[in-house]
């Protein structure tokens, strides 16, 4: 319903910033109260307020003129000194529309609740540059005259609740519902024509010390937030969010609050879903092992839930052979990580078997690539094999440029070319090697290792062990900006 209304009130382009005398033309008689707000200092001082304005809250530009925080405590009080005076502070510097719920008071000095809208005003149709402005726009406003000193209750305002997005209900203080739109309803399963004085504590699954501390917030004049509801006929929990804030009458004096919330259940689902394929993500990798030739330890840290890193090992006794593969694809989230299960389930199979060399899997891996990732995205990787017998190191790199290889006397970053996965199809890969001794530690990661490691450390200046914990650090502290991965080799 809110999108009609904006709809219907076409904003014209607006000019330059200057001529402030057709500004004030175009936005004079418009039907919505708005104000302007400067975007060009931290101050955001209002510079005009349209007659409707005037009208809703009895205040001119003069009469709010300060810095953000004077006219904000002014208009807004009981938001003041919460949690939500930061959101509301930051949507005057972030050029994105938003949309509030918020207690205003008047000049005349009672209150009422309304939908704030706020968006940034660009000139033409640039929106790549500063807003010229912003605009701060009273789409409606709930129930209570704006006369002083009236001592009867306000009725309830039934068009601005059946306007609200979500299900809304308005309480007494008795914590029983007097009032709910139709949307409410969809809230229940096989709920009443009428719910007659429900009480609130059928809805929210609260302890009588949370229901305490609830009548707090409430008749401290804050708004208070919940995340789940009860089903009353069912007996259920639906995942939904919530907003309550009070209810005043016209001399201020608290009546009540109002409930609005949104069904979040699907939403929820779908969050328990990505939970699962998280979790099945870290079961695809190795477990840490310690054994007669060689201890194994990885770490594995997605930057977003989902990653693009994987990695794995075969341990080939007949020839006494280590082979580790690395592989970090382009990107974050549930795409990519089909891509990297899929890749990771070609190297597995490819190492196991080692019909052909190193050389040749990661050309096969590299057609695969070729023909199944987007023409904009491509896949690091790297096979190591690690020869027991003659003590050596055998990589083949595609994009994976750097291991660190560590001994008693020195840490040694070793480098390695090759062409990513995917880039192109007649990519060549060769083999490098080197010596190992029976005290070598080889260290494996990914882009996001080695970007922490350069970026926060000096790996000639710690020890395996110091070197390892502080990237494991790093990354769990979120300083990385990419999903972090990384392989400890100890040789016995």
């Amino acid at each position: 319903m809110r999108e009609r209304e904006k709809n219907s009130l076409p904003m014209p382009t607006v000019p330059a910033v200057e001529d402030w005398l057709q500004i004030e033309t175009m936005y004079k008689q418009f039907p919505l109260g708005i104000a302007l707000i400067e975007a060009q200092s931290n101050d955001r001082h209002i510079l005009f307020v349209n007659d409707r304005f005037k009208e809703r809250t009895g205040y001119s530009a003069e009469d709010l003129n300060g810095a953000l925080n004077d006219w904000l405590e002014i208009l807004f009080p009981f938001t003041w000194n919460t949690t939500k005076v930061i959101s509301l502070t930051e949507h005057f510097f972030a050029n994105v529309q938003a949309d509030l719920y918020l207690t205003i008071r008047r000049k005349q000095g009672d209150f009422f609740t309304g939908h704030i809208q706020i968006e940034p005003i660009f000139s033409g149709n640039d929106t790549t540059e500063h807003p010229c402005f912003y605009m701060m726009m009273f789409m409606n406003e709930r129930a209570g005259s704006s006369t002083p000193g009236r001592q009867s209750l306000p009725a309830v305002n039934e068009a601005w609740i059946e306007s609200v997005p979500g299900a809304c209900y308005v309480f007494n203080l008795h914590n029983q519902l007097v009032y709910h739109n139709e949307e409410a309803n969809t809230f229940f399963s096989d709920a009443p024509s009428s719910f007659g004085y429900q009480s609130i504590e059928a809805v929210l699954p609260m302890t009588a010390e949370d229901w305490k501390a609830f009548r707090n917030e409430i008749s401290n004049h804050r708004e208070i937030a919940f995340c789940t509801i009860k089903d009353p006929f069912s007996g259920q929990y639906k995942a939904a969010e919530w907003s309550f804030f009070p209810r005043y009458d016209e001399t201020f004096t608290l009546i009540g609050f109002f409930g609005i919330g949104q069904d979040v259940s699907r939403f929820a689902r779908i969050h328990q879903e990505l939970s699962r394929a998280v979790q099945s993500q870290k079961d695809s990798l190795p477990l840490n092992i310690t054994g007669k030739k060689f201890d194994f330890t990885s770490f594995y840290y997605p930057h977003f839930y989902l990653s693009g890193d994987t990695y794995g090992y075969y341990f080939d006794q007949k020839n006494n052979k280590l082979i580790i593969y690395l592989v970090d694809i382009m990107g974050h989230g549930i795409y990519t990580a089909m891509q990297t299960s899929a890749l990771n389930t070609l190297f597995q199979t490819s190492v196991k078997r080692q019909r052909i060399s190193a050389e040749g899997q990661m050309k096969q891996m590299n057609e695969h690539c070729c023909l199944h990732l987007p023409a904009d995205s491509f896949a690091a990787a790297m096979i190591a094999e690690i020869d027991f017998n003659r003590l050596s190191c055998h990589i083949v790199s595609a994009g994976i440029p750097h291991l660190l290889h560590i001994t008693n006397e020195h840490t040694e970053r070793k480098s390695f070319a090759g062409t990513p996965l995917g880039m192109f199809e007649q990519s060549m890969f060769r083999r490098r090697s080197f010596q190992l001794t029976r005290e070598s530690r080889l260290i494996f990661g990914t882009d996001g290792f080695f970007e922490t490691l350069d970026t926060f450390q000096d790996a000639n200046t710690v020890t395996c062990e110091g070197l390892y914990s502080f990237v494991q650090r790093a990354a769990l502290a979120g300083r990385s900006q990419d999903d972090t991965s990384a392989i400890i080799l100890k040789l016995k």
